[in-house]
C-alpha cells in the first residue's frame, strides 16, 4: 500500500488590470492566488476553489528541498 502526503489549498482565480503604456489602456491578465497570498487592489476575484493535492511520499521526499533540522546518533553497547 502506497502512502501519500496531502495538502488542501484555497485557490482564487480572477483577473488583474495591467497597464499597457503603448496604447494608454488597461489589459485584463489572468491571475491565480494560492492560500494566504494578499489580493492586490487592482485584482478582481471571480472564483474560489478548495483543492486537495496528494503526492506519493517517496516522490515528495525525492523532489523536495532537504533541510536538516536535527539528528541523533544511536548508542551502541
Amino acid at each position: 500500500m502506497q502512502k501519500y502526503i496531502t495538502r488542501t489549498f484555497t485557490v482564487k482565480t480572477g483577473v488583474k488590470m495591467e497597464p499597457d503604456y503603448a496604447t494608454k489602456t488597461f489589459r485584463e491578465m489572468a491571475v491565480t492566488l494560492i492560500d494566504t497570498e494578499t489580493i492586490p487592489a487592482d485584482t478582481r476575484i471571480d472564483r474560489t476553489d478548495t483543492i486537495k493535492v496528494r503526492m506519493p511520499i517517496e516522490d515528495f521526499f525525492n523532489a523536495g528541498e532537504k533541510i536538516l533540522i536535527g539528528s541523533q546518533e544511536s548508542i551502541s553497547e
